[in-house]
């Protein structure tokens, strides 16, 4: 890129959580024209209304034509990249990955010992697991061992929420726990069918279905759960798999399978991707010639600088077969593709990569990836038709009244969720009680400053199809 551009970078790698060296730059005016990956999306915000960030909108529409063309294949982006105050102070990272944070995942070795077929229904998964309980089907002699649904709560990918879909939950931890209903947004654990979701996972509960340390366990200890020699798991959620389970057992002995219909027949599933990030590139008023800034940065929106960045150069970590096609070369002995990908890229510009039709089928085919995207489509058309973006750019004043607010309406969220499932206390008594306290902590302010985000959203989708 400098050969083509005639600009040289100077490059100052900066921990990214070492937010007093961030704040102390900034407080000095010392800093530089360009800003890669360096600050948050609060920061990002913070910044931007201080006027240390530059607007880049009217750049976006005039001097980055690799950029607009990745606008035009993702219609939302343009509505995620910009703040409330209708600027863009952050151009993005996108990564379709064609994944999903968590799949339903089942023991088809145990289905097959009990004599049954993958479960459709919530019905038919609860027969499933008591079958699973009341089996020695790890042959270990111990009755009592196996764990019919394994969760672990303070993991996204095992949360227990994802569980709720078939009561027309989607409580996605990524989302900060908001659904969208025609076109409103609410607080998921606040809704009448959150109860129904406790009450049926209660059932679970007790009659000894779901693991019963799943509020107090931690993700090592669960994964050491799920590779223990003795197989214990009979369905659980996960991004891949292989990674509770361990790679071969899963292979063996594990498929992912659709979401579960609910009483009403409602056949849902979170969509938990983390595609974007709106905070890959900034350009500071510092700089001379942001429309220089802006020209170099589009150029790394163009798809073979984009896979370079993140992936590594050319003949070393990628190789090039075609146009916007890519082969990702495999790692040496002894290291992971991650730990190949990292030691070749410092992977923190902006850039875009669409995995699904960049990459030979090749990659796809790895036991790792394949057990990935065999997850994605067992879930894919189960999303939500209105889901809220896990990306957006926000605004200083929605930050604070976020922060203000979210905390406390989730933690507690979360402890009576814990109470209600194990049985400390019973939702029916409680339940009147519990929303009186979630409006106590602000559960209306924070509807409100959701709702005007996703009202501003669709907005700017708006003009954008125009």
């Amino acid at each position: 890129m400098e050969e083509q551009t005639n600009v040289h970078i100077e490059w100052t790698l900066v921990d990214y959580s070492d937010n007093q060296f961030k704040a102390t730059m900034m407080a000095s005016g010392n800093y530089p024209d360009i800003l890669a990956n360096v600050f948050s999306v609060n920061q990002v915000a913070q910044y931007g209304a201080a006027g240390n960030l530059l607007p880049l909108e009217d750049y976006v529409d005039t001097v980055m034509p690799n950029f607009q063309i990745v606008l035009k294949e993702i219609p939302e982006l343009r509505a995620i990249c910009t703040n409330s105050d209708g600027h863009i102070y952050g151009l993005p990272r996108i990564i379709k990955s064609g994944t999903n944070d968590a799949a339903p995942i089942i023991n088809k070795t145990w289905l097959k010992a009990v004599g049954k077929d993958i479960p459709t229904t919530i019905d038919e998964f609860v027969e499933v697991l008591r079958l699973f309980r009341d089996n020695d089907l790890n042959n270990n002699g111990d009755p009592n061992d196996e764990i019919p649904l394994g969760v672990c709560q303070p993991y996204i990918y095992t949360d227990i929420r994802h569980w709720m879909t078939p009561f027309n939950v989607d409580a996605s931890p990524r989302n900060q726990f908001v659904c969208v209903r025609d076109g409103v947004v609410y607080f998921s654990p606040a809704l009448p069918e959150y109860k129904d979701a406790v009450k049926w996972l209660r059932k679970l509960y007790q009659e000894k279905l779901l693991d019963q340390e799943a509020f107090t366990i931690s993700s090592n200890a669960f994964i050491a759960k799920g590779k223990n020699p003795d197989m214990l798991l009979g369905a659980f959620c996960d991004f891949s798999g292989a990674n509770i389970v361990g790679q071969e057992r899963f292979d063996e002995h594990y498929t992912p399978f659709p979401p579960l219909k609910g009483p009403e027949g409602i056949q849902l599933w979170n969509e938990d991707r983390a595609d974007y990030t709106t905070n890959a590139g900034n350009i500071t008023d510092n700089a001379k010639d942001p429309e220089l800034c802006a020209r170099w940065l589009d150029l790394l929106y163009i798809p073979d600088h984009s896979i370079q960045v993140y992936w590594g150069s050319f003949g070393v970590v990628v190789e090039k077969v075609g146009e916007k096609q890519y082969r990702i070369i495999p790692p040496p002995e002894g290291m992971t593709d991650s730990e190949f990908r990292r030691a070749n890229t410092i992977c923190l510009e902006p850039h875009y990569i669409d995995m699904m039709n960049w990459l030979t089928p090749d990659y796809f085919e790895t036991p790792y990836q394949k057990a990935r995207f065999d997850g994605y489509r067992a879930v894919k058309d189960y999303f939500p038709k209105e889901t809220f973006p896990a990306a957006m750019a926000l605004s200083a004043d929605e930050i604070e009244t976020i922060n203000n607010y979210y905390p406390d309406l989730s933690s507690y969220a979360n402890q009576k969720l814990a109470e209600w499932v194990t049985g400390v206390s019973d939702i029916d008594v409680e339940w009147d009680l519990y929303i009186k306290e979630l409006e106590a902590l602000g559960l209306k302010e924070y509807e409100t400053v959701k709702n005007n985000m996703y009202k501003s959203y669709l907005e700017v989708m708006a003009k954008s199809k125009k």
